[in-house]
């Protein structure tokens, strides 16, 4: 039998989250599109945000940040991000234009 586990271990497909606020609602697989890096972090790991502009400026990628907290414009709305991150929130997950973790 088949067992899927889902995971943010670098090569795997991104897991599915809903995230977003009271008013939209959204997938982590909508916010990485298939046309750039994304990388998710949480609300102390907004420092990654300026790494990110500077890295995807040198390397001429586009290279998107995406902080996941409580009163930030996207929200980890069922706590799904929380259980599946498997980093800490100052911690960041590389997603590659393919959705697989980098």
């Amino acid at each position: 039998m088949l067992h899927h586990h889902k995971s943010t271990y670098p090569g795997l497909r991104l897991p599915h989250a809903w995230l977003g606020d009271r008013d939209h609602k959204f997938s982590t697989h909508d916010i990485a599109k298939g046309t750039q890096f994304t990388l998710f972090t949480g609300i102390t790991g907004q420092r990654w945000t300026e790494v990110a502009v500077r890295v995807g400026a040198r390397l001429g990628i586009e290279l998107v940040s995406v902080v996941i907290g409580e009163g930030l414009e996207v929200q980890d709305l069922y706590g799904d991000w929380f259980r599946q991150r498997e980093v800490d929130e100052d911690g960041v997950i590389l997603v590659r234009p393919d959705k697989h973790k980098g």
